[in-house]
């Protein structure tokens, strides 16, 4: 009569079953985290929390923790979006879900640093495009601020570049770059002094907001970049 009939076991296997076991061996990979090791409940919120098999193979695979499937599940990240935009305080700590840093020179070490990344400065070997970590994955997210010194005593501008990462990587060229911020050193008051320069990031809910502070002028300049932005 123009229709299939297919047992429940053929279709769990043929729609469910990956997901559902991707899943769990990402919640498995998690736990494995000393950070989150001791973590004793799992709530499952969002649509696919409804499935009943997806609650059995978590509740069967970790039997040691507490699995909680709270009603009307399926609206809670609205329900957040919306409390997280009247009560921003009701996040009490958010954990960093990457790297993030700039790009800045150091000193140039042969048979360290690679040769394509050697640029004379002043008259010294610097290597270029080093990536300086300024927030550690999985670190809260409170604000850091560190000086750094410009390489070039010459330089009329800072320019930071920001960058993200998923992985602690050496040099900037291996990080995908969220944008720059120029700050304007141009005061012939300061000439031919190398300019220190205070960089502070700090987390917005979904942003990423830097502050360049001239610290012979007190100039600031900031910018935001949309770290949800692929």
């Amino acid at each position: 009569e123009n229709k299939f009939r297919f047992k429940t076991g053929f279709l769990q296997d043929l729609v469910y079953r990956e997901t559902i076991c991707d899943l769990v061996s990402h919640l498995e990979k998690l736990f494995l985290n000393m950070a989150v090791s001791e973590i004793r409940i799992i709530l499952l919120v969002g649509g696919f929390s409804e499935c009943p098999m997806l609650y059995d193979k978590i509740k069967d695979t970790f039997p040691q923790k507490v699995i909680i499937n709270p009603a009307e599940a399926n609206l809670a990240v609205l329900k957040g979006a919306v409390i997280f935009g009247h009560e921003p305080a009701t996040i009490t700590e958010r954990r960093s879900p990457k790297y993030y840093g700039i790009a800045i020179n150091v000193p140039f070490k042969t048979g360290v640093h690679p040769e394509s990344y050697k640029l004379k400065v002043d008259g010294m070997d610097v290597c270029t495009d080093v990536f300086k970590c300024m927030i550690e994955k999985n670190a809260p997210l409170t604000r850091i601020q560190k000086t750094f010194t410009l390489s070039s005593a010459y330089s009329t501008s800072g320019n930071i570049e920001i960058y993200e990462s998923d992985k602690l990587k050496t040099f900037t060229t291996e990080c995908r770059m969220l944008g720059t911020v120029v700050l304007d050193v141009k005061d012939y008051k300061f000439q031919d002094k190398k300019r220190e320069i205070d960089v502070s990031l700090e987390f917005g809910s979904t942003e990423l907001y830097v502050f360049a502070t001239d610290k012979s002028t007190d100039r600031t300049v900031t910018g935001k970049f949309d770290c949800l932005n692929k």
